[in-house]
């Protein structure tokens, strides 16, 4: 997100643009939009994931099996 911020010319390595107009707040609102879509897309995708998951298998084990210790039901472990 700290490209707008360094992208400022007088700062870089580079002649074109010395007026300092290369790294702007414009620059720094582009890479939050960016952001803000990732973050929006990832939990969207999240979403449709976990309902695909529970219609095919569900999310929590029942009940029963919570109460008797998921280490016995869903491994044959025990702790001694």
């Amino acid at each position: 997100m700290l490209t707008g911020v360094f992208a400022f010319a007088p700062l870089s390595a580079v002649d074109a643009n010395n007026t300092g107009t290369s790294g702007s707040l414009a620059q720094l609102f582009i890479q939050a939009e960016g952001v803000a879509a990732t973050l929006v897309y990832s939990g969207v995708g999240t979403l449709i994931l976990l309902f695909i998951t529970k219609a095919l298998v569900g999310l929590r084990v029942s009940e029963d099996e919570e109460r008797e210790g998921l280490d016995i039901v869903l491994h044959g472990e025990q702790v001694f």
